[in-house]
């Protein structure tokens, strides 16, 4: 099989090889490390993350002020969705507020805003008093050297008994979703996010639980290689970190795998469905010229490409490059 210059990169100006067999001199070799990669993490760094959340969960259980609130306690992220990977032992940490929720509608062609069809009370604690509550609460429980304030999330630094994990405030966000032509009311259909308010900047809008549905759902469509491949693109991605190559988020690669069709893990070996799956990364020069907008988040209900991002398609177009000169090029 030769190996033909993939089509963003070359849209985008990126270095690429031509005509180079890729993978195929290195198969049996990179199927063999794919059997390691596409594996969960150990279970002792398993056992890190869940009592790291079992502290945090303490942590606010003991807390006078947050005990007495409706909370709810959200695992997210790469371990609760099962595609965390070696060398990215961390965990993020939902507290989310359900007695406060903001809202909107699906969209303005979908259905007319009615404000007198729901009734709304005033909250009676702002985010950010939440936030303080919370922050005061994971500091007592690991001080104040391990734990730093961000503008989006609270983090708590890992020991020898603890991974790394960053803590949100957050509360319910209600996407209403009307019938055609019809108001909204207290009937309407709902789609259930969280809202997460930064110390500066706008309200965050997350969907984790769609996303853990979503995904589940592809990977036993796949027959479990969905998430086998998220995993092994995502130690790929680390591994390549270099002067000239920085890492990709790992969200970011989850979501690009997601995107592609099915079929493209049909193939009989890891290999050849990571070489599948990169190939069909690479159409994304359509987005070059606008049909990137039927890329979304696993939640499939954000698009993965925007001004709302954090990356750009640049991004992938050299996560794309490097990882097939790295497959080239076992060694």
């Amino acid at each position: 099989m030769v190996y033909q210059p993939f089509s963003l990169s070359h849209a985008l100006g990126a270095s690429i090889y031509h005509n180079h067999p890729i993978y195929h001199d290195h198969k049996e070799e990179w199927n063999t490390k794919f059997l390691s990669w596409k594996n969960p993490p150990s279970v002792t760094e398993s056992d890190k993350i869940e009592r790291t959340e079992r502290m945090i969960r303490e942590a606010i259980a003991n807390d006078i002020f947050l005990s007495l609130l409706n909370l709810k306690i959200i695992v997210q992220g790469s371990y609760s969705n099962n595609t965390n990977v070696r060398g990215e032992s961390d965990v993020d940490i939902c507290v989310l507020m359900r007695d406060i929720y903001n809202y909107a509608t699906h969209s303005a062609l979908l259905g007319a805003y009615n404000p007198h069809g729901i009734t709304h009370i005033p909250a009676t604690i702002t985010p950010a008093a939440f936030k303080n509550a919370l922050h005061r609460a994971l500091v007592e429980k690991f001080g104040t050297e391990t734990v730093q304030r961000g503008n989006k999330c609270i983090k708590i630094r890992s020991s020898s008994a603890r991974v790394d994990a960053d803590v949100v405030a957050a509360n319910i966000y209600r996407l209403y979703v009307p019938e055609a032509n019809q108001p909204v009311t207290e009937s309407t259909r709902t789609v259930e996010g969280v809202a997460i308010h930064p110390d500066q900047g706008n309200m965050i809008v997350n969907w984790p639980l769609q996303h853990n549905i979503n995904g589940r759902d592809k990977n036993t469509r796949t027959r479990l290689r969905f998430k086998a491949v998220v995993r092994i693109l995502k130690t790929l991605n680390l591994e390549m970190e270099s002067r000239e190559y920085k890492p990709l988020q790992s969200f970011l690669i989850e979501c690009l795998v997601y995107n592609c069709p099915d079929p493209c893990f049909d193939g009989s070996t890891l290999y050849e469905n990571v070489q599948s799956v990169l190939n069909d990364i690479s159409r994304l020069q359509g987005g070059l010229f606008g049909n990137s907008s039927a890329w979304v988040e696993v939640n499939g209900l954000k698009t993965l490409f925007g001004s709302h991002q954090q990356w750009e398609l640049a991004d992938v177009a050299r996560f794309v490059t490097h990882a097939q000169r790295r497959l080239a090029n076992p060694a």
